[in-house]
C-alpha cells in the first residue's frame, strides 16, 4: 500500500462539485499535519479503524478517544486485556466443574449472578447442613414462615432445654411429676421439696441431688409450659425443621443461617437446578466438599481481584458481561490496539505533533476517503 507515487486524481467520471470540496478538505486537513508527507499514511484502513474507534470508545472500558493518549491506552488497556483473557478460561474452567456438580450450565451467566451463587454456596459450606426438604422453594418458604412465626418460642425452649440438660439426663421426663412439675416454693411445701429432691437426684449427671430444687423445678415447668403452647404446631416443627428440632434442642439461629443460605441459592440460580439435585446434595452435606467449595472459592476470588482492576480503569458495569462476552471483548480490543500501534508507528515517522487515538483513526479514514475519490473520478 506504498502511496508515495499516487496520482491525485485517477481515471473515471467528472467528480461533483460537493465531492470536489470534500476531496480539497481531506486533502488540506492531511496536509495540516503531514505536510507534503500525508501521501504516505496507509491506506486501506478506515472500516478497521472505523471500527476499532467505536469498540475503544464503547463496551466494557469506554474511553475518549478524542482526548486520549495512544501510549497510554496501550499500557493501560493492553495488560487489562490480558487479564480479562486469562479470567475468562479460569472463571470458565471453575463454572464448568461447579456446573457438573449442580447438574447445570452456569457458565455462560454474568459474573455477577456467578460471583453471587459461588458466595451462596461458600456461605452454606459455612452454616449447618440444610435440611433437604429445603430443596423445594415452597417447603424453604413455609420453613420461613414458621421460624418467623415460633422463632422466639423455640429459641426459649432451646434455652430452657439446654440449661435443663446441663445438670439433668434426658431421663427427666419419666419422673412421675415430670408432665407437672409441682410447687416447692413455700415453706410449708419442705416435705414435698425433699421428695422431689431425692426423685431428681436419680436423674442428675454427677449423681448428687441438685444444689437448688426450687431452681430445678422451675426450669422444668417452663420446659412443659413452653412445650405445651407449640404442641400443636410440634408435629409441623419437626418436619419443617428437620434435624434442627429432632434433638429436643431447637437449633433456631442455626436454621435460619442455613435458610437463609438456601433462599439465596434459589434466587440466585432462578430455577435451573432441579429440587431432586439440590435434595441429593444437602443429603449429604456436599456443600462442603471440595468439587463445590474449590471452585466456588476460585471464582469468587478471581472476579473480586479482576472485578477491582476494572473499576480502577472505569469500566462500565463490569459484572454484567459473562466469560463468552468477556472474552470477545477483549479479543475485539487486542486487535484494535495491535491497530493502533501499527498506525501508531507507520503515521509518527510522518509528522511532527503528537496524535491522539481518535486522531490516529481519523487520519487513516480520511486517507482512504481521499483514495477513493481520487479513484472514482477526474477533475475537469
Amino acid at each position: 500500500m506504498d502511496t508515495t507515487g499516487e496520482e491525485l486524481v485517477g481515471h473515471g467520471e467528472v467528480l461533483s462539485f460537493e465531492e470536489r470540496r470534500q476531496l480539497a478538505a481531506c486533502v488540506s486537513a492531511l496536509r495540516d499535519t503531514y505536510e507534503s508527507r500525508w501521501p504516505r499514511i496507509p491506506w486501506g484502513f478506515a472500516p478497521r479503524s472505523t471500527r476499532a474507534r467505536h469498540l475503544l470508545s464503547h463496551g466494557l472500558v469506554p474511553i475518549d478517544v478524542e482526548a486520549a493518549d495512544p501510549l497510554r491506552v496501550q499500557q493501560e488497556l493492553g495488560g487489562f486485556v490480558q487479564d480479562t483473557i486469562t479470567l475468562a478460561h479460569r472463571v470458565h474452567a471453575s463454572a464448568e466443574l461447579l456446573g457438573e456438580a449442580l447438574h447445570t450450565d452456569i457458565s455462560d451467566m454474568p459474573l455477577g449472578q456467578l460471583r453471587r451463587i459461588c458466595r451462596t454456596l461458600m456461605r452454606l459450606a459455612d452454616a449447618p447442613p440444610p435440611n433437604p426438604t429445603w430443596a423445594n422453594p415452597s417447603e424453604a418458604y413455609a420453613a420461613h414462615i414458621l421460624l418467623s412465626a415460633l422463632g422466639d418460642d423455640l429459641r426459649e425452649v432451646a434455652e430452657v432445654r439446654r440449661r435443663l440438660y446441663e445438670e439433668f439426663s434426658e431421663d427427666v421426663w419419666a419422673l412421675d411429676f415430670a408432665k407437672e412439675p409441682p410447687e416447692v416454693d413455700r415453706w410449708w411445701q419442705s416435705s414435698r421439696r425433699q421428695r422431689v429432691r431425692s426423685e431428681l437426684a436419680l436423674v442428675t449427671r454427677n449423681g448428687h441431688p441438685p444444689s437448688d430444687v426450687k431452681r430445678s423445678v422451675a426450669t422444668l415447668r417452663r420446659a412443659v409450659e413452653l412445650r405445651s403452647s407449640i404442641g400443636d404446631a410440634w408435629a409441623a416443627v419437626s418436619g419443617r425443621l428437620g434435624h434442627f428440632a429432632d434433638a429436643g434442642i431447637p437449633d433456631v439461629d442455626g436454621a435460619i443461617e442455613s435458610l437463609a443460605a438456601m433462599h439465596d441459592l434459589h434466587r440466585t440460580l432462578g430455577g435451573q437446578i432441579e429440587s431432586r439435585v439440590l435434595r441429593d446434595l444437602a443429603a449429604a452435606n456436599a456443600f462442603v466438599c471440595e468439587e463445590l467449595a474449590a471452585p466456588a472459592g476460585d471464582i469468587v476470588l478471581a472476579i473480586t481481584t479482576w472485578g477491582a482492576n476494572a473499576r480502577r480503569l472505569h469500566a462500565a458495569s463490569p459484572l454484567v458481561y459473562s466469560t463468552p462476552q468477556l472474552e470477545q471483548w477483549a479479543v475485539d480490543i487486542k486487535e484494535s490496539l495491535e491497530l493502533l500501534a501499527f498506525l501508531k508507528d507507520a503515521t509518527g515517522r510522518l509528522r511532527a505533533g503528537v496524535r491522539t487515538v481518535g486522531e490516529i483513526f481519523d487520519d487513516t479514514i480520511l486517507r482512504d476517503l481521499v483514495h477513493d475519490l481520487c479513484e472514482k473520478g477526474e477533475l475537469e
